[in-house]
């Protein structure tokens, strides 16, 4: 078998940002934030408000963790996954891609 990118942050984050809003409609608390990332297969997620500085903060910040990645795999198709890496090991290899596209440009010539 082998893994490669999916190039849909774009996409999934517009689609949680959609459903946070249906959530903030009805009344719902809303935990995190969506946020692009460099590439396009990268999706950042940040609390929706700061952690305090109390042990009952402190044991909030898992359960978030494990919210916001339950929140991206319920987005993701059925043969889809999510991976916290720093760096993808194939990156610029041929066929890292799920999806053809170009690559380069001036930000990844930094």
């Amino acid at each position: 078998e082998s893994a490669a990118i999916s190039l849909k942050a774009r996409d999934l984050i517009q689609k949680l940002s959609e459903e946070d809003e249906l959530l903030k409609k009805k009344g719902d608390t809303i935990y995190s934030i969506w946020h692009p990332e460099y590439g396009a297969w990268m999706i950042e997620a940040t609390p929706n408000k700061p952690y305090g500085n109390s042990a009952t903060d402190l044991r909030t910040v898992e359960p978030n963790l494990r919210n916001r990645r339950k929140r991206i795999l319920d987005a993701l198709g059925e043969d889809e996954g999510v991976i916290g890496l720093v760096a993808w090991p194939r990156l610029g290899c041929e066929g890292f891609l799920a999806q053809p596209a170009p690559t380069g440009g001036p930000v990844s010539k930094s």
